[in-house]
């Protein structure tokens, strides 16, 4: 029996480097707060850019590659 290779179809998707805490919230269902404290205690990775606090999304795939 000769076995054939499988396509693999990667669906394409929008990936930014750094997220609004606002948009983070909405996307993982957890409270303002709750992610000011993550911040904070460094459970999520933040850079600041200007005034603004973001969560660094590059960093927090990595992390949970690492992890995984």
């Amino acid at each position: 029996m000769e076995l054939q290779e499988a396509e693999i179809s990667v669906p394409m998707c929008h990936f930014t480097p750094v997220m609004t805490q606002e948009r983070f919230c909405e996307l993982s269902g957890v409270s303002r707060g709750v992610v000011e404290g993550w911040i904070k205690r460094g459970y999520l990775p933040a850079v600041t850019i200007g005034r603004r606090v973001m969560v660094n999304m590059v960093r927090l795939t990595r992390n949970c590659l690492d992890e995984g």
